[in-house]
């Protein structure tokens, strides 16, 4: 339900920064890689729902489609400011992150 909720509020919102924290990397990427397949209609039981989320994602070029997977973390960018970050629970990647939306896996 966190996956939704965070791609509503990223779109609705200009300049809005959500962190997705876990204890261990993969437990945050979990929720990122949900939003992810929803974004790209990877998800049967939703097929046919609007790709907004996707159109509004800035893309560096053609090839890719904008969500960025590195092992501090994974990102996408929004046109209108928004930024949805994964962190994982290394202290120096978390120290002094500030965001309008913390969902904590």
């Amino acid at each position: 339900m966190s996956a939704p909720f965070i791609m509503a509020k990223s779109l609705l919102f200009p300049s809005f920064r959500t962190y997705i924290m876990g204890p261990t990397g993969s437990q945050a990427m979990e929720t990122f890689s949900k939003m992810e397949n929803l974004a790209k209609n990877n998800i049967a039981s939703v097929i046919g729902v609007s790709s907004m989320f996707l159109d509004n994602v800035v893309a560096q070029n053609s090839k890719v489609s904008g969500f960025t997977h590195d092992k501090s973390g994974s990102h996408v960018g929004l046109f209108n400011g928004s930024e949805v970050t994964s962190l994982n629970s290394i202290p120096e990647n978390l120290r002094g992150a500030r965001s309008n939306l913390n969902v904590y896996d």
